[in-house]
């Protein structure tokens, strides 16, 4: 076995990512980390018991893909503007908007925010009326 870094599965992986999504993968990373580190570090993590420790990571299994896709309306405008109906106008700025609002539900979505502070109402089903 070779202990040469570039000839190795995971950097070959990794060059092979297309480097339109790549923008997006960050994203559901980098919010994945902040999720898990804010997680464990808070005292809901070692006050909850069993199975209830799972709960705690509803928010961000939703949180995580939110960043992906709103992503993904930055980075791949054109694919996406191309499913809005042709009934409705300006098809650019509705896949930015969409994106924007997906992002926006991301970042309430994330454990970091206080459930305190959060809206009454979740800003993505507001999308889906």
């Amino acid at each position: 076995m070779s202990g040469n870094l570039l000839n190795s599965s995971a950097v070959m992986a990794f060059l092979a990512i297309p480097s339109t999504v790549i923008w997006s993968y960050l994203a559901f990373g980098v919010a994945l980390a902040i999720g898990l580190v804010t997680i464990f570090l808070r005292a809901d993590w070692q006050e909850a018991r069993g199975l209830d420790k799972l709960i705690l990571f509803g928010p961000l299994f939703y949180a995580a893909p939110l960043a992906a896709f709103g992503t993904e309306h930055f980075t791949l405008t054109k694919a996406i503007a191309s499913i809005v109906p042709r009934w409705i106008p300006w098809h650019l700025f509705w896949a930015y908007f969409v994106g924007a609002c997906f992002i926006a539900a991301h970042t309430m979505e994330l454990p970091v925010v206080p459930y305190s502070s959060r809206t009454v109402g979740d800003p993505l089903p507001v999308q889906f009326r």
